[in-house]
Formats: C-alpha cells, sequence, structure tokens
C-alpha cells in the first residue's frame, strides 16, 4: 500500500516525491498519481499533528492488521454498514475486516475534513482480483481516536444495459 503524493499549493516537503506519509487535514483532490493538499482556512501545525493519521488507518484495515487497526480507535467506538443494516463494536468491526476472507488492497481516492469527521472514498479490490468495490466512509474522530464509522459500499460493476441502450453518459476511466 503506498499513496502517491505530489504536494502543490506553496508547500514544499523534504520526503521523496514518490511516496510520502502524512496526516489528513483538509481538501485533497486526486488522480491516478498525485494528490494535492489544499489547507483549510482554519489550517495549523498544532491541530495537524493531533490529528488521526487516516492513510496508515486505511493502511492497517486493508492488509488486515487487527493490533494496527485497534490502535486507531476509541474503546467504545462503533461502526455502521449501512447496506447491509449491520452494526459494530469496535472489536466485532476489527474481526468482521480482519477475518474477511482473501488478501486485500486499495487505494485512497478522496479525502475530506470538516470539523471531527474525516470523509474518505477508498478502492477496495481483492489481491485475486475478482472482487472490486468503493466505499464512502465517515469517520468521527474524537482526541485523534476513531469513535464511529459510517459506511457506504457499493460493487464496482458496468453501467446496467437500459443505461447504455439510453446513449447516456461516458465512462469516468478508459
Amino acid at each position: 500500500f503506498e499513496v502517491r503524493v505530489s504536494m502543490t499549493c506553496g508547500f514544499k516537503s523534504h520526503l521523496p516525491h514518490q511516496t510520502r506519509s502524512f496526516h489528513s487535514f483538509g481538501f485533497f483532490c486526486c488522480n491516478k498519481l498525485s494528490l494535492c493538499f489544499s489547507p483549510p482556512l482554519n489550517f495549523s501545525i498544532e491541530r495537524m499533528k493531533s490529528a488521526m493519521d487516516i492513510v496508515a488507518y486505511w493502511k492497517a484495515a486493508l492488509s488486515q492488521n487487527a493490533d494496527e487497526m485497534r490502535a486507531f480507535f476509541h474503546e467504545d467506538a462503533c461502526v455502521n454498514w449501512h447496506n447491509t443494516n449491520e452494526h459494530f463494536t469496535c472489536d466485532e468491526f476489527i474481526r468482521a475486516n480482519c477475518e474477511y476472507p482473501g488478501s486485500w488492497d486499495g487505494e485512497i481516492e478522496r479525502i475530506e475534513t470538516l470539523h471531527d469527521l474525516i470523509i474518505t472514498a477508498v478502492h477496495v479490490y481483492s489481491r485475486e482480483g475478482d472482487i472490486s468495490c468503493h466505499v464512502t466512509s465517515f469517520i468521527k474522530i474524537k482526541a485523534g481516536k476513531i469513535v464511529s464509522i459510517d459506511e457506504y459500499w457499493g460493487d464496482n460493476a458496468p453501467a446496467p444495459q437500459w443505461r447504455i441502450d439510453m446513449h447516456v453518459g461516458t465512462p469516468i476511466h478508459q
């Protein structure tokens, strides 16, 4: 798992160009090989240092590392998977994630922050190549720890035939 970052907007980095780790704060816009960080108006270095490292969280989740994942959660955290109407305690969620069959990887496509909320859009796929989906996660943070997550999962698939027959829309990715 790696995040390829090209920092712009007047910020300089001493890290190598191809792989940089950072705390998420502000607006990020992504394309296939770059991620642009634009700080919000209320941006401060102290606030950024106290933020949860959302990239490290996703790295732990995608690698199904229970111990690393647990460090990101408040002990009373809960997680909701709305598509399947499931509510999990922190321990149940970590178990469901880490014991999910297969091996997984993914790419963070978008990160947004709003006060104590981090919103991510992540492309998740099996390393075997048979499953590909996207998840939108609304992650509430308190004192640098996750207190709740609301997730919405969707399988990646071609447009349905009825829309193809209408000749509307074009592919986002070729």
